[in-house]
């Protein structure tokens, strides 16, 4: 249990870092 919502804590960290990264790369191609 304690994995799973550590992982999903991170995961969730993770997917905010890597939507931040691919609004800014797309801004910057366009």
């Amino acid at each position: 249990d304690k994995d799973d919502a550590i992982s999903f804590d991170e995961f969730r960290k993770s997917m905010e870092k890597v939507n931040i990264d691919h609004k800014m790369s797309i801004r910057f191609l366009e």
